[in-house]
């Protein structure tokens, strides 16, 4: 059943918003102030499909905007609806929707109960679908081996090629720890230093415009748990940092990163880390070598947990120099595989029955199934592409070229082929 929170002052339409959801079969949970809604947000772990949020609530002129903010962070998929009598509305709207990635909004004048109990109709449905599809990523077998780790403070290594279900697993990780999680994608930052004063913070006058900024490792105790996606994207300075949150002490600094090297002569060299071949090739292994920072630089300390994932292959980037030996040899030791679906076709008849079942209903289109002819055709295929998310985009495609009432054909099944690289030398 859709999982609605409400959080919403006024007695008028807190009774419109609970005989809503009663109508469309929902279950709700009803929050007056900001303080009732993050206690209902905590208890719960933040696991509500659909949540209606009053902006302006009476403890806190910017309740609404922080609840928000909690729900996106506890579930970037739960669907939320700001909703307000804003003096401002379309400054309301922007924040809501451009800043803290809320769904909707919508202002309350005219037709507004209307009106949000189709908006509320169309996310659920949304969210319900969305759900149900990742079912299609599940793996008993991974979801084993993270039970069997959630009560441990080790880091947790997702392996696994595009479309395997990684960050699904990660927020069934999330369900099974109660901690609560925080996104981040390093390929989105992996360029400059945005992602260290993200993760590190920075010192102050290290360059013009950095102040005195705690990264996210500082700002985060043991109640949250970190999800470092894409981590074969990181940068060598990165990596560095990175590896020394890992050690048992989980001790780090904040950006930037200054090497000090004893040298032969006894003498200290302070040299920034993507110097450190230059100093080792003149003066070869340093006797003693630890990181300092610009400045006065203490090491802090990070309680939290980290999840990591890729798609890349660590340890060919090794080979190629691009990812640190020590940082691949931390991250195996806690490695979780999720084995492609190549490797699992047995898996596949089930999976279409599920997946064909569920476009039947979103295209309002009764299709009788998959000729034999089609699914040996599926069973055929390597899904290098995109594994389990190629397998959904497939069928929901073959679902719409089908005829009503027929069978899906082989000919109703077309699969993506990547791009080759034009060979070099030629036009």
């Amino acid at each position: 059943m859709t999982k609605v929170l409400i959080v919403e002052d006024e007695a008028n339409f807190q009774e419109q918003m609970v005989g809503l959801c009663k109508k469309l079969g929902y279950s709700h949970t009803l929050a007056e102030t900001r303080e009732e809604a993050q206690k209902v947000l905590d208890e719960a772990r933040g696991s509500f499909d659909v949540a209606i949020v009053d902006v302006l609530l009476p403890d806190d002129p910017v309740g609404g905007w922080v609840i928000t903010r909690e729900l996106k962070q506890w579930n970037r998929l739960t669907r939320v609806i700001c909703t307000s009598a804003y003096k401002d509305p379309e400054e309301a709207h922007l924040t809501a929707i451009q800043v803290l990635s809320a769904n909707a909004f919508l202002p309350k004048k005219g037709d507004f109960i209307m009106e949000l109990e189709t908006c509320v109709r169309t996310l659920a449905e949304e969210r319900d679908q969305e759900k149900r599809q990742e079912e299609l990523y599940t793996s008993n077998e991974v979801e084993a081996r993270l039970f069997q780790v959630k009560d441990s403070k080790k880091p947790v290594f997702l392996a696994g090629e595009i479309g395997t279900g990684k960050g699904h697993h990660f927020r069934k990780f999330v369900e099974m720890t109660g901690l609560r999680p925080k996104d981040v994608n390093c390929a989105a930052l992996a360029d400059g230093n945005a992602l260290l004063i993200q993760l590190f913070g920075a010192l102050p006058g290290f360059y013009t415009g950095v102040r005195d900024v705690p990264g996210l490792f500082e700002l985060l105790d043991s109640g949250w748990l970190v999800f470092l996606d894409e981590i074969g994207r990181l940068g060598r300075m990165a990596q560095g940092a990175l590896l020394k949150v890992l050690e048992p002490s989980a001790q780090f600094q904040r950006f930037p990163f200054v090497d000090v090297y004893k040298l032969p002569d006894g003498t200290d060299a302070r040299v920034v880390e993507d110097e450190q071949k230059k100093i080792e090739k003149v003066f070869g292994k340093a006797v003693a070598r630890k990181y300092k920072g610009y400045g006065y630089n203490e090491e802090r300390s990070f309680t939290g947990r980290i999840v990591m994932a890729t798609n890349a292959n660590l340890s060919e980037l090794v080979e190629n120099g691009e990812f640190l030996p020590d940082l691949y040899t931390r991250l195996f030791a806690f490695t979780i595989e999720i084995p492609p679906l190549r490797k699992r076709k047995d898996e596949i008849p089930g999976l279409v029955d599920k997946f064909v079942k569920e476009d039947e209903d979103a295209q309002k289109k009764k299709i009788k199934g998959l000729s034999p002819e089609a699914l040996k055709k599926l069973m055929n295929h390597d899904w290098r592409t995109g594994n389990v998310r190629e397998l959904i985009h497939t069928l929901e495609a073959a679902v719409l070229r089908a005829a009503a009432g027929d069978y899906i054909s082989e000919d109703n099944l077309r699969f993506f082929e990547a791009p080759r690289a034009r060979a070099r030398g030629k036009d």
